[in-house]
């Protein structure tokens, strides 16, 4: 076996987001379920003529902590959805997003779910996505800056991206579900999905910055 004299950078990415994920389960007390890679997701959504309708876009990577479980299941209230690039709460109404919670209110999700399947309350949210804030006071925090970086990656990889195709102007992204609108965009301009799981690694990276 031939060895190494120097770390490569991608073995110390790999070791630091190991390191990351696992001091984030400390510091919060709770176990990591699953982390869940960048895939893609059905949604209900606004579109920019004030209709809504279920699509297909791209969810981050993200991180479910559990509380509380047992051997078969984990009690709804006890799951924590967070994005692993920066360990933020997941920017969808229904979600706190002080802490990761669900906030559901009149949204019925099961009080358990399979030990294997943390991810299924979440997924009812996509399809629910009703975009009242109010539950969970969620949000995805841009600067003008951000926003310009993001701009301008997408038109170098869509030469005709514009502000017509998905505004990202707007103050509220997850009021007007921007990003995954975004998702979509991608996932129906590349010839692949991985493709668009490239493109949109990308994306998260400037929106989700540690």
């Amino acid at each position: 076996m031939k060895k190494t004299k120097e770390a490569t950078p991608e073995l110390l990415e790999a070791i630091k987001s190991v390191h990351e994920r696992a001091l984030s389960a400390m510091l919060h007390d709770k176990s990591i379920a699953q982390i869940i890679p960048i895939h893609t997701a059905m949604m209900k959504v606004l579109l920019p003529d004030g209709n809504t309708d279920t699509i297909q876009t791209i969810i981050p990577e993200m991180a479910i902590y559990v509380k509380t479980k047992s051997q078969t299941t984990v009690a709804r209230d006890a799951i924590e959805y967070r994005i692993t690039y920066n360990n933020v709460p997941f920017p969808l109404a229904h979600v706190y997003g002080s802490s990761g919670y669900l906030c559901l209110g009149s949204v019925y999700v099961p009080p358990v779910v399979p030990i294997h399947s943390p991810q299924l309350p979440l997924e009812t949210l996509f399809l629910y996505n009703d975009r009242v804030l109010g539950h969970g006071n969620p949000s995805i925090p841009l600067t003008n800056t951000q926003k310009q970086e993001i701009s301008t990656y997408m038109k170098q990889v869509f030469p005709k991206f514009s502000n017509f195709d998905v505004d990202l102007t707007v103050a509220n992204w997850v009021a007007n579900d921007t990003l995954w609108r975004l998702g979509n965009y991608v996932l129906t301009n590349t010839e692949t999905v991985d493709d668009a799981y490239s493109i949109m690694e990308n994306v998260f990276k400037l929106i989700f910055t540690k």
